[in-house]
This record gives C-alpha cells, sequence and structure tokens, in this order.
C-alpha cells in the first residue's frame, strides 16, 4: 500500500496539536485576546486546512469524504466569515473560539471513526472466517482446524473460544462458531477474548458520561491537545488510515470476485478455465502473426525461426491439456518451455553476461475433473507438433530450419527470453485455475453472512442461508 501521503498526514497532526494549544478556550468572557493574535492562529489553522486538502486520504478514503473535507469545508467557511467582520476584541474571541471548537471536533471525530474501523475490521474478520469454514464444511476437522490458525483469525474471541474446547465438540467448526457468536453478541468486536470479564454495567456508563458532560472545556483542549501531540496518538492515527485503505481495498476485491461469480457462475461453465483459454487463443494467434511478419521480412535466422515455432508447439500443447483437462500433458508443456527458456540462457550466455534465472519450482497439481473439451485449431489429434493451420494463421509454419552458426542478437534473445518467462506464468495461472474451479467462494458467503447477520438474523440462522452461496 502506497503511504506517500502518511507522512504529510502525521505532520498534519503536529500542526494540529500546535493549534490546539494556542486556541485553548479561556477561562472565562474576559480574557484579553489581540485581534492579531487571533489572525496569526486563524493563519495556522488555514494552514493545516490547505494541507489537509492536498491529502490523497482527504479525496480518496471515505474518512476524507466524511470528516477531513467537511472540517476544510468549515475552516474556509470561518476564514471567509472572519474576513468579512471588523477583527476587534469582542469577535476575535467569537471566531477563536468557532475555530477551536472546529479543531476539538476533528480530533474526537478522528478517534470516533477509529474505534469505527476496529468494530468493521472485527466484523469482516469474522465474517470471511465464517465464509471459509462454510466452504470447508464437509472437509475434515483437522483441516477446518487450519483455519483458525490463520494470523488474521486467531486472535478472535470465536477462535479462541472454538480453540478451547477442541476435542471435546465433533461438530463442523462454522456451527461451533455460529453458536458462539449468537450467545456473545457483544464479543463480536473484541480484539482479546475476556471469558471471565462482563459488559461494563448501564449505571457505570450513564455516571461516566455524566462525568463528562461535566468536565470543562479547558480540560477538554488540554486532554486533545497532549493526545494530538503524542507519538502514540500518531502511530494510532497512522494505522487508523492504513486499515481504511485496507477494507477499501479489500471490500473493492470482494466486491469484483462476487460480480465475476455471478456473470460467469460455475453451473454455466468454468469461468476461470475460459478465462485462461481465451488468453492462451490470443496469445497463441499474436505468436503466429509475429513469426509470419517476421519471416516476411527477414528479420528472423533460421534459428530463432525454429525456436519460435517450437514455442508455438508448446503453447498449443497447453492450450489443448486446458481444453481437455490433462494435467500431464500440461506438466508437460511447462517442463518443455522451462527447457527451451535455458536454452535461449545458454545461447544470451555465449553472446555476453548470463542471464539470471529465477528457481521456478515444480508444476501445480491439478485435479482433472471435467470432460474432455473439444479440439484446438493448429493442433494434431496427438498433439503432438503442429497440425492444421489456424484460423486467420495464414500460410503454414515453416519446417524447423539448420541453425544458422551465427548467434542472434543479444537483445532479440533477451525478448524471447522475457516472452517465455510470461508465457510460463500463464501455463501455472492454467493450472492453478483448473485446481481451483471444484472449490467454492469464501468471499460470496462473508457477503452472505453480512447481509443476513445485518438483516437481524442469527448467526445459525445465517449458515443454511448461505451454504449454497458461491459454490
Amino acid at each position: 500500500m502506497k503511504k506517500s501521503w502518511l507522512v504529510p498526514c502525521l505532520g498534519f497532526l503536529g500542526s494540529l496539536s500546535a493549534v490546539v494549544t494556542a486556541l485553548k478556550l479561556r477561562n472565562g468572557p474576559n480574557s484579553a485576546t489581540s485581534a492579531a493574535a487571533t489572525s496569526a492562529k486563524l493563519s495556522k489553522l488555514a494552514a493545516v486546512a490547505k494541507s489537509l486538502s492536498a491529502l490523497e486520504a482527504t479525496q480518496k478514503t471515505e474518512l476524507g469524504k466524511t470528516i477531513l473535507q467537511p472540517f476544510v469545508a468549515q475552516v474556509k467557511a470561518l476564514l471567509a466569515h472572519k474576513d468579512q467582520k471588523d477583527t476587534d476584541q469582542k469577535s476575535a474571541g467569537a471566531v477563536e473560539k468557532q475555530a477551536d471548537a472546529l479543531t476539538l471536533s476533528l480530533v474526537h471525530r478522528l478517534q470516533q471513526r477509529g474505534g469505527e474501523l476496529l468494530r468493521d475490521q472485527q466484523k469482516q474478520k469474522i465474517d470471511l472466517l465464517l465464509g471459509v469454514l462454510l466452504s470447508r464444511k464437509a472437509a475434515p476437522l483437522a483441516e477446518q482446524y487450519e483455519v483458525l490458525a490463520d494470523s488474521q483469525f486467531k486472535e478472535l474471541p470465536v477462535v479462541k473460544s472454538v480453540l478451547g474446547k477442541k476435542g471435546s465438540d465433533d461438530r463442523a467448526l462454522v456451527e461451533q462458531c455460529g453458536e458462539f457468536l449468537d450467545s456473545h453478541p457483544t464479543s463480536n468486536n473484541l480484539l482479546e477474548a475476556s471469558e471471565g470479564s462482563e459488559a461494563e454495567p448501564s449505571d457505570k456508563k450513564d455516571e461516566a458520561g455524566k462525568d463528562e458532560k461535566e468536565a470543562s472545556a479547558n480540560e477538554v483542549g488540554e486532554k486533545s491537545t497532549k493526545e494530538a501531540g503524542s507519538a502514540e496518538y500518531k502511530e494510532k492515527v497512522e494505522k487508523q488510515i492504513e486499515e481504511e485503505t485496507k477494507k477499501q481495498e479489500q471490500k473493492a476485491l470482494n466486491e469484483r470476485l462476487v460480480v465475476r461469480r455471478k456473470k460467469n457462475p460455475p453451473a454455466q461453465g468454468n469461468d476461470q478455465k475460459e478465462m485462461v483459454v481465451r488468453m492462451l487463443e490470443q496469445k497463441i494467434m499474436g505468436m503466429v502473426k509475429r513469426l509470419e511478419e517476421a519471416r516476411e521480412s527477414g528479420e528472423m535466422t533460421h534459428a530463432e525461426i525454429a525456436g519460435a515455432a517450437k514455442n508455438i508447439k508448446v503453447m498449443q500443447k497447453a492450450l489443448k491439456a486446458v481444453k481437455e483437462n490433462d494435467a500431464q500433458s500440461l506438466q508437460e508443456a511447462q517442463e518443455e518451455l522451462i527447457k527451451s527458456m535455458h536454452d535461449m540462457q545458454r545461447m544470451a550466455s555465449a553472446a555476453s553476461d548470463p542471464i539470471p534465472f529465477e528457481d521456478l519450482g515444480e508444476a501445480p497439481t491439478i485435479d482433472v475433473q471435467h470432460p474432455a473439451g473439444q479440439g484446438i485449431p493448429g493442433v494434431s489429434a496427438d498433439g503432438d507438433g503442429v497440425g492444421e493451420p489456424m484460423e486467420d494463421q495464414g500460410a503454414a509454419l515453416p519446417p524447423p530450419a539448420e541453425e544458422s552458426p551465427e548467434q542472434p542478437p543479444e537483445q532479440e534473445i533477451l525478448e524471447v527470453y522475457e516472452e517465455s518467462k510470461d508465457n510460463l506464468a500463464l501455463l501455472q495461472q492454467s493450472a492453478v485455475a483448473q485446481s481451483a474451479t471444484a472449490k467454492d467462494c469464501p468471499y460470496c458467503k462473508a457477503q452472505c453472512f453480512e447481509k443476513c447477520h445485518d438483516s437481524g438474523n442469527t448467526y445459525v440462522r445465517c449458515l443454511s442461508t448461505c451454504a449454497e452461496v458461491g459454490n
């Protein structure tokens, strides 16, 4: 996540602290306040508002739209009102109080928003936890417990409670979690589980609220000033803004996943598989077109033509494997492309310095679950070599010629090498797409839990409502 705007935001907090210090509420209406001093203080406040206006957080985040932007607008209105009046001692005192109230209100709203973000974050984690567990409800308990060990879930009170009963309850973990959450509604947004702790009595809360209202304006101002200037508060606001951005990014990702699943539901075909097939087909067509253009223009040597034709064969073999869900053929295509990349690396080493080659690891394991697909244009029935020409391909590919004794230029080798790396990444994505097709969509289920529970239903009731969502 970009943090370029966090530094000026923390700088703003320092300015805010200075402004609050300068604009502390006075003990009585007769305090002497010069018009010049008030003007200087308002200039500082104007500088703070100006710096806030330029922040990315102010323009693009919910925090900016709901808190920072209104603050900037109120400061501008106050300054415009001040310019229209004579700044005598009486009016200067009134303007100063308004500015002080704006500043203290901003500090309070930032603190309030921080609490809301923590609650929203915990609610999102709970919904996602239930979504993942519901998608693995039929899996062995050992696999379900692995979900609870995830770093984003393990500190939740519901997780600690379920782990505490491990071995004594054989029900699916999503049922245990739903039961706990329904019986402990106040624990949903707490970071730490405290089984022996109870909610604060309402009479104590009322008494605390009454005391807070009776606090003097000077005490509130001094407290806000101290908090705004502390390193702990700055760190808190920095984390608050980061969480705000992460929340929006995760929400946008979840929405995109749900929209894609709705547009291409698994019942109508494998959307991930179809996407990869289209990408492979477009890639092959592009490779064929570039090969024909280069062959006609004479830009490629015999060795380059042979290498390009070989790569096209590999990609066509991979395309056929993806369509027919042939895990073995897809793995062979990956291995052939890796070998081709090593060959190009040796060629480049002969021309210049060796090219760094990352460890690509083993090809992923694929669960073949779908029937064989249709044939592929440009691939023979046995998948060996180039068969009938592809549509719009033009003339058939030339047979591999003997390598020219002249090595191709280093730059051309590098370009082909990089293209092969892209192709390999595409093949690995193909394997991932195949292995993921039979899995549920936990984000879809998480969104279902959010809507269902926010509508007033219990988590246990939402289990049946969301069971088939995203399957």
